[in-house]
């Protein structure tokens, strides 16, 4: 304070003394300016910043009592994160704060660790469990298998496709009788071609089966089995595909087996196929010939 009473009153004889004292109040104000400056363009910038982040953001709003689903670390691994309940919420906490009711304990979260959880219509509930066979607590075989697009197939269409897997009709099979005939062929033609087709009408199928005519043995080079894990189903899909699978024993296409080799299914989206996942873990136990071989 003496030293401003002095700059103020102007009884300072030495003008160097009276020149640092200026300087220093000149300085503040100059700190004092770039300060103001500086939390403009910072509220600035953090505006722009909250505009872009918040530009698919959306307002989550709960309510006591409502169902929610938690986001919180998996049990084997913390740093992982996996959707959690469904909880209670007790409270609202503040603005965005809610405390949720977890097995009797009771913690805060915030809205964006919350996700609201939608129940199961009772109704429908009933009439699906109602629909199913009852299990008496067995344990049900479920074919594993996944599904892929054929996209090589030009005319393939997504839309014809909605109840897979469809496997083929071999419920009808098809004889030399239902043959169609050029009929520009001459009668003895005609006659010809009937005799070589029911000469060899076995096969002329639609049923597939088995040929016997040659076999290809597999060279491993490795004695330890491969086994694969098997691939999700769809549950709806399940029951189709044992169907088919057993129609296929039936015919002698496919047989069980005991083998310590395990190669799981897939089905490919287009019509009448399906197929198993063997020739990637086959081939890197395989021995391939040479050419010259």
């Amino acid at each position: 304070m003496h030293i401003l009473r002095e700059v103020w009153t102007k009884e300072i004889d030495e003008p160097d003394v009276k020149s640092s004292y200026e300087y220093v109040l000149n300085l503040r104000e100059s700190h004092d300016d770039t300060l103001k400056i500086a939390r403009e363009e910072l509220e600035k910038a953090q505006g722009r910043q909250k505009h872009y982040y918040d530009r698919t953001a959306k307002r989550r709003k709960f309510s006591v009592g409502e169902n929610v689903l938690v986001l919180l670390p998996t049990d084997s691994n913390k740093l992982l994160m996996q959707w959690k309940g469904p909880f209670e919420i007790v409270m609202t906490v503040g603005i965005n704060d809610y405390r949720i009711n977890m097995g009797g304990k009771e913690k805060t979260f915030h809205a964006n660790l919350l996700k609201g959880y939608i129940a199961r219509d009772q109704d429908a509930s009933q009439a699906t469990t109602e629909e199913r066979p009852p299990t008496s607590g067995l344990a049900i075989p479920a074919a594993s298998v996944t599904v892929i697009k054929d996209l090589e197939d030009e005319h393939f269409n997504d839309n014809d496709c909605e109840a897979l897997p469809e496997l083929g009709g071999w419920g009808s099979e098809e004889s030399v009788n239902d043959f169609k005939y050029n009929d520009e062929l001459t009668l003895d033609q005609r006659r010809q071609l009937e005799e070589v087709a029911l000469t060899y009408s076995s096969i002329f199928s639609d049923r597939p089966n088995t040929a016997s005519t040659e076999e290809h043995c597999i060279e491993l080079t490795s004695s330890i089995p491969v086994r694969q894990r098997p691939y999700p189903v769809p549950y709806a899909m399940r029951q189709t595909l044992r169907d088919k699978l057993r129609e296929m024993e039936d015919l002698g296409v496919i047989k069980k087996s005991s083998s310590p080799y395990a190669f799981p299914v897939v089905v490919v989206k287009k019509r009448n196929y399906f197929q198993l996942d063997l020739y990637r873990s086959k081939n890197s136990t395989s021995h391939i010939r040479n050419k010259k071989e």
